[in-house]
C-alpha cells in the first residue's frame, strides 16, 4: 500500500506477468490517467476509483455490486449500473 508516486509500476507489472503476484488492486496512478502504453495494461490488475473521500460504507457497496456483476456477466445477464 502506498501513494502513486512511490510505486514501481514496471516492477509490479513484471511480478504480475511472471506469476510472483496473482493480481493488484490500484486506485491512484502517477501520471493519472494511466498511459495507454503502461506496462500494467497487460498485467492482471483491477482499477478502482479512489475511495478515501467517500461514505464509510462505499467500499462495501461497490464490492457488492462488483461481485454481483461478475455473477451476472458469467450468466450473460445485464449488469447493474452498466
Amino acid at each position: 500500500m502506498g501513494r502513486a508516486r512511490y510505486r514501481d509500476y514496471n516492477g509490479l507489472a513484471e511480478k504480475l506477468t511472471n506469476g510472483e503476484l496473482r493480481g493488484a488492486i490500484l486506485d491512484v496512478f502517477d501520471p493519472e490517467p494511466l498511459p495507454e502504453n503502461s506496462t500494467l495494461g497487460n498485467a492482471q490488475t483491477y482499477y478502482y476509483p479512489s475511495l478515501f473521500v467517500d461514505a464509510p460504507d462505499y467500499s462495501e457497496r461497490v464490492l457488492s455490486i462488483f461481485v454481483d456483476n461478475l455473477r451476472r456477466l458469467a450468466s450473460s445477464k445485464p449488469l447493474r449500473n452498466g
